[in-house]
């Protein structure tokens, strides 16, 4: 028995209905997994941290400056083996083969600042290791100073720097280049857990973790 018009039509728009419910589903599914992904890999860097702690007691990890992003580059290998720990799953970013005279992979030493469609090598993280505020404004973060809140002291986060050429990107400000969109990011912490921290709420984790913001960042909300 065939169809008639009518009833290939009404089974068209059908098709088309379920389709509009389930790729919004399917998406956000993507998303949600990416994002676990994401914090797994960072609850494997913080593990790192816990090691190289044992190793060196004063430092979380190699930092040299507040924009020094090489703490990969002393994770690997010794404590993370495999590259892609660095690399946010929701990010197209690469860490390539190329060494420097000391054999470190040169995309560990430097993140892809934020931007997910980069392919161009560089890891997918930020590492603050550096206070910004007072009272331990431009102090190295070390497990000692850190103690006033180490639930609070942000170690390293989802990559988010200013990036040039993309019209209203605000550097640690989640927006839609990131690795996550706006809608937020990941955050690892002294204490040696990790989150997700939302847009809406990512002034006042900058503020609780002793860091600056700016005038284009959203108002603390009440």
């Amino acid at each position: 028995m065939a169809f008639t018009l009518i009833e290939l039509l009404a089974l068209v728009a059908i098709i088309g209905v379920l389709l509009a419910l389930l790729v919004p589903a399917l998406y956000q599914a993507k998303a949600g997994g990416q994002r676990t992904g994401c914090l797994t890999n960072q609850k494997q860097i913080l593990l790192a941290s816990q090691l190289y702690q044992d190793d060196y007691p004063t430092w979380f990890y190699l930092t040299a400056d507040v924009c020094d992003d090489r703490a990969p580059s002393a994770f690997h290998p010794r404590y993370i083996t495999a590259t892609r720990t660095f690399l946010c799953p929701a990010t197209r970013n690469v860490i390539r083969t190329n060494l420097n005279s000391r054999g470190e992979y040169l995309d560990l030493l430097n993140s892809s600042r934020g931007d997910r469609l980069r392919k161009t090598g560089g890891h997918s993280y930020e590492f603050h290791g550096w206070f910004d505020n007072a009272p331990l404004a431009f102090k190295r973060k070390t497990p000692a100073n850190a103690i006033f809140g180490p639930s609070r002291v942000m170690l390293f986060t989802d990559a988010d720097d200013e990036l040039t050429g993309t019209p209203g990107d605000v550097n640690n400000f989640p927006d839609a280049a990131n690795n996550h969109g706006r809608a937020g990011w990941n955050w690892a912490f002294a204490d040696g857990h990790a989150e997700w921290i939302t847009r809406d709420k990512t002034v006042e984790a900058l503020i609780n973790s002793l860091h600056t913001t700016n005038q284009h960042m959203c108002p603390i909300p009440h």
